[in-house]
């Protein structure tokens, strides 16, 4: 399971403890907003330390440049691999949130969240007053201006990612939420399954309730 992150939210403590030691296979987990409101950063560098671990920082980080640099400086000292930025926080943003990050945790990559995985397009056009389509166009501008280089995005937006990115010139790494093995799609609504998402073009996978909920599912190999 080198490609799988597992999302770790709506579990406690014990819980994350159980499961990472019970099932070893789990080589990456995400540890988003509920989870570090909850614990903080003790809870992170004692994953790190005690299961050897990736941790992908799910904060989903938006403010203004300036508060966004500082509050990734406050995440010195945690052993990371990807920390979230939301990309309609825009260039400036991302970019002093990649600026500082580097300074303050080796390793570390920022991650540009693009559209979320629970929108469809009605919610996309509220929002953004145009289609899919332009209004991802629109945030990947953003994201390839600032110099960051790793998104957050649906398996299902991989296509015009791709095609963004031959125009560009240039690559993301490209991290997939919204996976689903079976036809539960509990509260998303662009979902794709592992295998697609992967043929699709997806770096990494992020998957939840469909191991946390049922972990008995990681000894189908259905994750890489």
């Amino acid at each position: 399971m080198d490609k799988t992150f597992v999302a770790l939210d709506g579990m406690n403590r014990q819980e994350v403890f159980d499961l990472l030691s019970a099932y070893p296979q789990i080589k990456n987990v995400k540890v988003g907003l509920e989870l570090f409101l909850r614990y903080g950063r003790e809870f992170v560098k004692e994953l790190s330390q005690k299961y050897q671990v990736q941790i992908f920082l799910d904060l989903k980080l938006h403010d203004i440049p300036t508060t966004v640099a500082k509050a990734c400086k406050t995440l010195d000292g945690l052993n990371i691999r990807f920390l979230t930025v939301h990309a309609t926080g825009g260039a400036k943003m991302l970019e002093l949130a990649k600026e500082s990050i580097s300074k303050t945790v080796a390793n570390c990559e920022i991650l540009a969240v693009t559209i979320l995985t629970s929108h469809n397009n009605s919610d996309i056009k509220g929002i953004w007053g145009r289609t899919h389509k332009e209004a991802l166009i629109n945030l990947l501008n953003e994201v390839a201006a600032s110099g960051v280089r790793g998104i957050v995005c649906s398996g299902a937006d991989l296509d015009i990612v791709k095609s963004f990115e031959e125009k560009a010139s240039l690559s993301f790494t490209k991290v997939c939420p919204g996976i689903r093995p079976g036809s539960d799609h509990d509260d998303q609504v662009r979902v794709m399954t592992p295998q697609a998402a992967m043929d699709a073009g997806a770096d990494f996978l992020v998957v939840g309730r469909p191991i946390t909920r049922n972990p008995e599912v990681l000894r189908q190999n259905l994750f890489p």
